[in-house]
């Protein structure tokens, strides 16, 4: 597969919030190891390291959220969950003048918005651009970027090159 166009984003904070939920977790399994319960109805330890675990995980998929452009495919991750558009599929690209919070804050967002379904890929301290696509499960697409201009630019010319 050749890459047009690659960035990888990386925010320390949402990678540190799921770290500090996790190790709390953690404190709480040994506390009742080592100390005992935490009170009468408390929480087996089985189901806290279940927890512990699912924000361990959280922590390390969302490290870093990649960019990628093919002479294809628009892809987006963040971690394991990826999302693959084809440019012949987006009707529109362009920068995202609202706040973070009207899709939900950072990190990894589903919703419905002007009543198209929308998933957004977001971090802190970046840029985010929409798309606005004629089909699939997902009719509009927010995504953070450090350089939206070139990311717009790159996405037209290659959109632009298929219609010839």
């Amino acid at each position: 597969m050749q890459i047009l166009y690659e960035e990888k984003l990386s925010s320390i904070w949402i990678t540190l919030i799921f770290l500090f939920i996790a190790l709390f977790f953690l404190f709480l399994i040994l506390y009742q190891v080592f100390i005992g319960p935490l009170e009468n109805n408390s929480a087996p330890n089985w189901v806290l390291t279940i927890i512990f675990l699912v924000f361990l995980f959280l922590s390390y998929n969302f490290i870093r959220l990649v960019n990628q452009i093919t002479p294809e495919f628009l892809i987006i991750s963040y971690g394991i969950i990826k999302h693959k558009i084809p440019l012949g599929n987006i009707e529109e690209i362009k920068l995202y003048e609202s706040s973070f919070l009207r899709y939900g804050g950072w990190g990894l967002h589903f919703g419905r918005s002007e009543g198209k379904r929308y998933i957004a890929y977001t971090i802190p301290g970046a840029s985010n651009l929409t798309l606005q696509l004629n089909k699939g499960r997902f009719r509009k697409i927010i995504f953070s970027t450090k350089y939206p201009n070139k990311l717009i630019d790159i996405i037209n010319e290659q959109i632009a090159e298929k219609e010839l």
